[in-house]
């Protein structure tokens, strides 16, 4: 048989010479959107996903997150398809250097079919596929860095280097820097090299902040045709893999990856290996996390001795034919999500939605066939009916919750223009003030102002976009909006929360999940009578219970009836689970949901595209609608 090599890489030690100035550089890299996306996940699981050497990232980003309570776990593309129906109630975060290879872009695909809570690309590429993947999607976010050393060689080496300290900016507080000289202790390296065979299986110990190291190790150790390895916790090899040393103890070795946390357990594992197995100890002085970095940094330089040792070099490697045609292998329509009959795309992802399952395959059939019925009635009820007024929540519906005060976008801007040009009455039921009565006035023409109705204050005060006195903020203060503010100030955790008293609502905003949790139920428990607690994308609303979204509805219902159009409104928010706020206004028999819905079958559904959610959902209903006859309709495929 003959077998056709390909030199491909670069030689692995110009990639180490590069090392310091790659660290250098993550450190100075601006982070905090980065740390943002983590914040707003770290209450759910995350699945951190990459292949060969960023696999070593993925499994350090798992330490970093589990520092920090949230619970994570690093599967490669493949391990994820198969983890697909557990992704809806997790987030799911990418690590690729390049951000180009099938694996990455297959698990891409794989997970936005199960839209989850969250999906983020890490890559040291701009402009990569994925990121032209990502951009699809209303669900992703794509933080791309240009790492000054470019491309990998064979082995990952920089953008490892540079993953690792990207992510422990992003997860922890880097507060010291990493004096790691690309060395391992004088003479033991060459020592341990001297002492072994080119057959010798290498176990790497590890502990739990060295775990990604050891992962790393085995990688380029096989990547690299450099040595058989295996990998075990300190403890983990006490259960029966020593059984190895004792049996085939002319071709064992050991690697042990010390951090001043392990010192001890690794100082009493290997004093009970017996001494004729060649060891090499590579330490770290650095608490973790920082360890990890320093280990990871000394691990290349065992790996560039060993490739010495070997005659190979591991940046640049000779590529047999057959490595290249699977790495480049067609798989990716072997593994397809499973087709209903009789059922749309649409329809599949409006059920789960609904129903909140990972997959339809959790649905019985009987209960499938039920709530196709229900989601054919309801879509067929909003396309036979023709509507006085559209009534939209603002927030997170209209405007990026992420970018609250930057207004609605160009695109939402076009949409509303044209409905309210050609007759339309509309909406605006807000938690906010005179800020979206600004930047509405910004991006609707002057001429339409008077034919859009802000309800301020979740509707506690209703006026057309012209009128510029409102909302009045001088009116009397609703006593137990009071009452809930005095109690709130004598809290001692109060400086973790700001309050913004009206005179028909209390906002509460804090950064902290676990506040908000603690702060609802305090101000349940309080049993004050004549007060509802709602909750938005960024706050806790108190209003008085006799003030809601539904008096926006009401509003355009009748001003839809003085010019002689059809009473029925349609309802577009994304808060429509209970406690959201805008339960009750999607309640409403003709309502859609840009996110959050609510179980009640004939109302609140979200039919939007697969990873489509709030602006960009509410700008695919938005095109949907037309003026035919003065009033509005909306037609939707099935």
């Amino acid at each position: 048989m003959i077998v056709l090599y390909i030199y491909m890489g670069k030689p692995f030690k110009t990639e180490l010479k590069q090392i310091p100035n790659t660290y250098n550089w993550a450190q100075e890299q601006d982070i905090r959107a980065l740390s943002d996306w983590f914040q707003r996940h770290k209450n759910i699981p995350i699945y951190f996903v990459g292949s060969g050497g960023s696999l070593s990232a993925c499994y350090y980003a798992v330490s970093l997150a589990h520092e920090i309570g949230i619970t994570a776990t690093a599967v490669t593309p493949l391990e994820l398809y198969h983890s697909r129906k557990a992704l809806s109630s997790s987030a799911v975060f990418f690590i690729s250097a390049g951000g180009h290879n099938k694996d990455i872009l297959f698990g891409f695909n794989s997970a936005i079919q199960t839209e989850p809570r969250g999906i983020a690309s890490l890559c040291m590429k701009l402009n990569s596929k994925l990121e032209h993947l990502s951009r699809r999607y209303s669900i992703t976010d794509i933080f791309e860095f240009s790492i000054p050393v470019g491309k990998d060689g064979f082995l990952a080496t920089n953008s490892l280097v540079a993953f690792f300290t990207i992510l422990n900016k992003a997860l922890s507080k880097l507060d010291s820097e990493i004096k790691s000289q690309l060395k391992i202790t004088e003479g033991s390296g060459e020592e341990f090299l001297r002492s072994i065979s080119e057959g010798s299986v290498i176990t790497v110990l590890h502990g739990g902040w060295s775990k990604c190291v050891a992962v790393d190790i085995e990688s380029k150790c096989t990547e690299g045709a450099l040595s058989a390895t295996l990998i075990a916790d300190y403890r983990n090899f006490a259960h029966g893999r020593h059984h190895w040393f004792a049996k085939q103890n002319t071709r064992s070795a050991v690697i042990a990856l010390i951090s001043p946390e392990d010192e001890s357990i690794a100082s009493k594992t290997l004093s009970l290996i017996p001494e004729d197995i060649p060891r090499l100890s590579i330490r770290s002085t650095h608490d973790y996390p920082n360890s990890s970095i320093d280990l990871l940094i000394q691990s290349f330089r065992f790996i560039d001795l060993l490739g010495q040792k070997m005659k190979i070099d591991p940046g640049k490697p000779e590529v047999p034919e057959f490595g290249r045609k699977l790495y480049h292998l067609n798989y990716q329509t072997d593994y397809t999500t499973p087709k209903f009959k009789g059922v749309s795309t649409r329809a599949m992802f409006a059920i789960r939605r609904k129903t909140k399952v990972g997959s339809l395959e959790d649905i019985s059939q009987e209960d499938l066939k039920w709530w196709l019925r229900a989601y054919s009635k309801f879509i067929n009820r909003l396309n036979n009916r023709k509507y006085g007024a559209i009534v939209l929540d603002y927030d997170g519906t209209l405007c990026p919750a992420s970018s609250r005060y930057e207004g609605i976008s160009d695109n939402t801007a076009v949409a509303l223009n044209r409905l309210l040009k050609d007759g339309a009455i509309i909406g605006i039921a807000t938690g906010r003030g005179k800020s979206v009565r600004r930047d509405l006035q910004k991006s609707i023409s002057p001429e339409c102002w008077k034919s859009i109705f802000i309800g301020y204050y979740n509707g506690s005060q209703i006026g057309s976009l012209a009128e510029d006195l409102l909302p009045n903020i001088k009116l009397d203060t609703n006593s137990n909006l009071l009452k809930v503010k005095n109690y709130l100030e004598t809290l001692e955790m109060n400086f973790l929360y700001s309050c913004d008293l009206r005179p028909s609502q209390l906002s509460i905003e804090t950064s902290s999940t676990t506040s908000k949790r603690m702060l609802v139920d305090l101000i349940r428990g309080l049993n004050i009578s004549g007060i509802n607690v709602l909750e938005s994308s960024h706050s806790i609303d108190i209003i008085p219970s006799d003030v809601s979204k539904q008096l926006v509805v009401d509003y355009c219902k009748l001003k839809a009836k003085n010019v002689n159009l059809p009473e029925d409104i349609l309802c577009i928010g994304d808060k429509g689970q209970w406690p959201g706020n805008d339960y009750v206004l999607l309640s409403n028999p003709y309502s859609l949901s840009v996110d959050e819905v609510s179980m009640i079958t004939d109302s609140c559904w979200n039919i939007a595209g697969m990873g489509i959610k709030n602006v960009d959902a509410t700008n695919e209903y938005l095109d949907w609608i037309s003026i035919v006859g003065g009033s509005l309709k909306i037609k939707i495929t099935k």
